[in-house]
């Protein structure tokens, strides 16, 4: 069995001001609209660090990143458009150097998942598992391969704690150009975010089935 446990998205820059991202801001420019910021469930404002959740939401503002996690199932990817596209849109001449989508799933075995990671990920026979194996080993996998004009990197990692693993897929499509052609390209990524969520869904299923 294979479940999501989140989806996020992240604008990497040389530099991020979260200073700017004050209440009157955001409502303002149409970031966060008046009742979503009334039923707030959290505010955290200082000059280097912004954050405020929702029950759709939470968006994360730091020197580095802006974080957006979605929370609600419904409408996600108008909620990614009109959180980071318009955050981008606005603040365009912000040095922003790269677009990250991360869904994060939870796989689980009834009975266990070593003996399934074994299956799928351990080479009997290989110098590797002649080293290293042992009834108590836990296997998992890294892929990294070109995708979308970046790279999508898949990553199993068991947890033996819980019996489960993690399955974190993400795309990192870097950004380059003016700030008017980065603009352009941060609002070509908005829109490839339903394209990649579904691509990372089919992907979990085929690691799930094996």
């Amino acid at each position: 069995m294979i479940e999501l446990i989140t989806r996020n998205v992240v604008l990497l820059a040389r530099q991020f001001n979260p200073a700017i991202l004050t209440d009157i801001w955001l409502v303002n420019e149409g970031i966060v609209t008046e009742e979503e910021f009334n039923q707030r469930t959290e505010r955290l404002v200082t000059p280097v660090f912004s954050k405020i959740e929702t029950a759709a939401f939470d968006l994360l503002a730091i020197d580095e990143r802006l974080q957006l996690t979605l929370r609600a199932a419904d409408l996600p990817a108008a909620i990614v458009r009109d959180k980071v596209g318009r955050i981008a849109e606005v603040l365009h001449h912000t040095p922003y150097t790269a677009v990250g989508f991360n869904f994060i799933y939870k796989m689980s075995r009834e009975g266990g998942i070593r003996q399934f990671l074994r299956e799928q990920f351990m080479v009997a026979g290989s110098a590797f598992a002649r080293r290293v194996d042992g009834p108590d080993a836990y296997y998992g996998c890294t892929m990294l391969k070109p995708a979308h004009g970046g790279f999508q990197k898949v990553t199993i990692m068991p947890r033996p704690e819980e019996e489960n693993a993690v399955v974190d897929i993400n795309y990192h499509l870097t950004l380059a150009g003016t700030p008017q052609e980065i603009g352009v390209q941060i609002a070509g990524r908005i829109d490839q975010w339903q394209q990649l969520n579904d691509e990372s869904e089919a992907t979990a299923r085929a690691i799930d089935e094996g």
